[in-house]
């Protein structure tokens, strides 16, 4: 005889620790495919988003801290510009020197400005007409974009935070103590009407506070940027993955579903048509058993009992295949239990296994259907016997919660147990390592747990035994 842990019940290919393990695990590469190409796919896609967006925020930032900046420092100059002497001295006409004179105020206060590294005043002809470096002074200095714009009356600022230096200026020459991080700001002088441009004050800067104030604007950015990709990339990876999960659960029951209706048509044919010899083959049986002698008393009963062992296969074949709504009522679990195990009873004897029953004296009634809840019962209990052909102890205990909404009921054998190779396939329809299963069994009870609104988890350990647990929805 096989073992339960060889062939466990009729459409058990092994018990697992719980209901939902026990579906066929797909492939390892086709069960993750949707998963891992959302993954990559979701993650390039978020990367690139938030590098981008990240790049052209930390970019904007700094560009508007840098223009504000100079904005400043334009306001600044322009405040403390006497006009007057301004236009006569960047025209030129009048005394220059005491035009200078009166400019001296403005500059000095220029070149006191925190952080100012070099200060040159440029007329209209882009001469210096002033600078802190004085071996610049009178020269032309003609190769500045930026000048060219200031003098056409906009505020121009270059800087090493907006973009690198692509050329080197004249005046550069005169600046080797300035490092890569600068601020070069164009301030235009304008006439008193504010018609035209009279000059321009180059100012080149070292604000290390505002270097500082934009390296952690920058940083705070791409941290933000980071924070929500990884935010958004969990989160979606998670919906993915539990609608991956569902996609695939429903797709298992799509295909039992087609399996069973291809099943149900074929079992109620066959069914009928099985069932009028095997009525036939029993009845002659009983009249051989009463009219022969002790000889063939017990060839006759084998053939009896295997007659009703095939009858129940059919049965159970059309309760799996044709399920129908169960009548829920209230029931006592205490007494099903007892009504299977005196049906059992000469089983019990002849395998020698000894069953111990422990229900708890206020152990309330269940919402159940009594005929389906005793075909679960039949249906495990026949499947531990199978688990101690050389005998054993089958332990039958309920419990119930201190919530008290659910009762439980434990099956605990003493066999053999389930190999770990077929954990897996535990409640696949139609699989068995039986010789003389059909698959359906542990199938069956699953689905008339779920009918009622019950669970099934199974727990094995190979040489140690299978412990089987059962709940219902209490009726108190």
């Amino acid at each position: 005889m096989q073992t339960m842990a060889e062939q466990p019940l009729e459409g058990q290919g092994a018990r697992s620790g719980s209901i939902g393990s026990a579906v066929p695990p797909a492939p390892e590469a086709v069960r993750y495919s949707f998963t891992r190409r959302f993954a990559l796919l979701a993650f390039a896609s978020i990367a690139l988003v938030s590098a981008a967006s990240a790049a052209f925020l930390a970019k904007t930032l700094v560009e508007e801290t840098i223009h504000h900046d100079a904005v400043e420092v334009m306001q600044f100059v322009q405040s403390f510009t006497p006009l007057a002497e301004a236009e006569e001295f960047f025209r030129g006409t009048g005394d220059r020197a005491a035009h200078l004179e009166a400019m001296a105020p403005l500059l000095a206060r220029i070149a006191a400005m925190p952080d100012s590294v070099h200060v040159n005043v440029y007329d209209r002809e882009k001469r210096v007409l002033w600078s802190t470096k004085r071996d610049m002074v009178g020269k032309a200095l003609t190769q500045n974009p930026e000048l060219d714009e200031a003098l056409e009356g906009e505020l121009e600022v270059e800087s090493s935070l907006l973009e690198e230096r692509r050329y080197l200026k004249p005046e550069h020459a005169f600046l080797k103590g300035i490092s890569d991080n600068f601020v070069e700001t164009y301030v235009p002088i304008w006439s008193r009407d504010h018609r035209s441009v009279l000059g321009v004050i180059e100012i080149y800067r070292r604000p290390q506070p505002l270097f500082e104030m934009t390296q952690t604007l920058v940083r705070a950015v791409w941290l933000s940027a980071l924070l929500g990709a990884l935010f958004l990339f969990g989160s979606l990876f998670w919906v993915a993955r539990r609608a991956d999960r569902l996609i695939r659960s429903q797709q298992r029951q799509i295909v039992e579903s087609e399996t069973l209706a291809a099943v149900g048509e074929m079992s109620a044919a066959v069914a009928h048509s099985i069932r009028n010899p095997i009525a036939s083959i029993r009845s002659s049986a009983e009249l051989a058993h009463e009219l022969d002698g002790e000889s063939v008393r017990e060839p006759m009963t084998d053939i009896v009992a295997q007659v009703d062992r095939i009858a129940a296969w059919i049965t159970q074949l059309l309760v799996y295949a044709q399920p129908s709504s169960p009548r829920l009522s209230r029931v006592d679990v205490a007494a099903i239990v007892d009504a299977c195990l005196v049906d059992f009873r000469r089983d019990l004897e002849k395998r020698q296994v000894t069953v111990l029953t422990d229900f708890a004296a206020a152990l309330p009634p269940v919402v159940g259907d009594g005929a389906l809840m005793s075909q679960v019962f039949v249906t495990l209990i026949s499947n531990a016997l199978d688990a101690m052909p050389s005998g054993g102890t089958l332990t039958i205990s309920g419990r119930l919660p201190q919530d008290g909404n659910r009762v439980y009921v434990f099956l605990a054998d003493t066999g053999v147990g389930i190999s770990p190779e077929n954990l897996q396939r535990l409640f696949v329809p139609f699989h068995t390592t039986k010789k003389s299963g059909l698959g359906v069994g542990l199938p069956l009870v699953r689905r008339v747990m779920n009918r009622m609104g019950g669970s099934i988890d199974i727990e094995s350990v190979q040489g140690s035994g299978t412990t089987v647990k059962l709940s219902w929805p209490s009726a108190k």
